[in-house]
């Protein structure tokens, strides 16, 4: 149990105190979100926060495991394990930095995205549907991939799509890793319970400065890199041979949210014959501002 402490310490530490630097850095970094007309904030707002949470998610999630390691023979295939996370995360992280600092195209932000989640379906992590549905008339390992890589790719556009308000992304993916993380203790799984751990300590760090009114935002950088992260670990509390569907299904609650959300835009969108992908005004949590809800009260 004082590994899954450490995991979350180190990480709320870093990130409390590196959220404030980063945002000093934002400017000259030409990290800041400027208003707009689909935008609730009316100055610019550095966005470097997703820096701050990757990094201390990052380096607190390889601290805790290598010391691990250093502990018990059992921790030398969890460090292969989080680095098929990390590693494509990272890559992640960086797309959405990009896209932060200039605008990608939707169709490479999605190419990336998808790229991604083949990477860890690479790597074996890819849904158990055997546990969900035994007798399935295709393989279940087939259907794995296209399933695993759908999920990854749809809680990523889902947490990105949800942070529209102060603390409203960070807040979710807070209860969204509370979530998997009692899902991998259940499934006896610790890479999982210790990423999602580190991320929370992240967040916890970063949520101060993203209260109400903010002074700083995740960014794409940040909301991409927590929903690939709580996607991926969700994905990983099934590829135990005891794995559980309801282990599944505590996350899979825990993000209905975002995820009703992302389905509702995009029907909304392809009903009216608008773009997927570019963004609007009609997100739930607006459509709750203009009914009179202050940013708190819809947060």
């Amino acid at each position: 149990m004082a590994t899954y402490f450490c995991a979350y310490g180190v990480a709320f530490v870093a990130s409390i105190l590196l959220t404030p630097l980063l945002a000093r850095l934002a400017r000259p970094l030409r990290l800041i979100d400027a208003p707009g007309p689909r935008k609730v904030h009316r100055t610019g707002i550095p966005n470097s926060g997703g820096a701050a949470v990757f990094l201390a998610t990052t380096a607190a999630a390889l601290l805790t495991i290598i010391t691990y390691g250093t502990v018990t023979e059992a921790a030398s295939a969890p460090l292969g394990r989080l680095l098929c996370l990390l590693l494509p995360g990272t890559g992640i992280f960086l797309l959405g930095l990009v896209d932060d600092i200039r605008n990608v195209p939707a169709r490479w932000k999605l190419a990336g995205q998808l790229a991604a989640a083949v990477a860890v379906c690479l790597c074996g992590i890819r849904l158990n549907l055997a546990a969900f549905w035994p007798n399935a008339p295709l393989p279940a390992a087939w259907l794995g991939w296209p399933v695993t890589v759908l999920w990854i790719v749809s809680v990523m556009n889902a947490i990105n799509l949800i942070d529209g308000l102060d603390a409203l992304a960070g807040g979710l993916s807070m209860i969204a890793c509370v979530a998997v993380a009692f899902a991998g203790l259940s499934a006896d799984q610790p890479v999982v319970v210790v990423v999602t751990l580190a991320a929370l300590g992240g967040l916890s760090g970063f949520l101060p400065y993203n209260l109400h009114p903010a002074r700083v935002f995740l960014g794409d950088s940040g909301s991409l890199f927590l929903g690939f992260v709580v996607a991926t670990a969700s994905i990983m509390v099934t590829t135990g041979r005891s794995a559980q569907p309801q282990w599944f299904l505590l996350p899979l609650v825990a993000l209905a949210i975002p995820l009703m959300e992302m389905t509702i835009t995009t029907l909304r969108r392809l009903l009216r014959r608008r773009p997927i992908f570019v963004a609007d005004r009609g997100h739930v949590h607006h459509r709750l501002l203009d009914l009179g809800f202050s940013q708190q009260g819809v947060v």
